[in-house]
């Protein structure tokens, strides 16, 4: 392999590295020659492992104001609905379902009206029932 395909293959490992090129404090090429001079294994990628990674109170301040953002942010969305529109849609929703429950109990009530009917019309094709036959024996 090439030292560009290691260095591609190092640089995936290590996301600090990707991290410190996106905050401009090093360019590619910069770290492609200090790969290349140094090697993978050479203590000076720790200065920018350190430098991209938070520290454990920073990252515990972080996740509070994420929280406390979030939170803020939902308020502020709820501020902006207008409520009468949404009452409205609303509204508009209940009947739609009405309707629907309107068209679901009809169907279901001419389907049994016309089961009961072929039921009628069967026995009547049949004719009267036999004066042998007692209590369904």
């Amino acid at each position: 392999m090439s030292s560009k395909e290691d260095f591609k293959k190092f640089v995936s490992l290590k996301p600090y590295l990707i991290d410190s090129v996106d905050k401009k404090e090093v360019t590619w090429q910069k770290l492609f020659e200090i790969y290349d001079l140094y090697g993978e294994d050479s203590s000076v990628w720790e200065k920018y492992k350190k430098k991209s990674e938070p520290s454990s109170t920073e990252k515990s301040m972080l996740g509070s104001i994420t929280g406390a953002s979030t939170i803020k942010d939902i308020i502020s969305s709820l501020k902006k609905v207008n409520m009468d529109s949404l009452e409205e849609n609303i509204s508009s929703i209940r009947k739609a379902v009405g309707f629907l429950e309107d068209l679901a109990v009809n169907k279901n009530s001419n389907d049994a009206k016309e089961i009961a009917k072929k039921n009628i019309q069967k026995k009547k094709k049949k004719g009267p029932e036999p004066i042998t036959r007692f209590f369904d024996d």
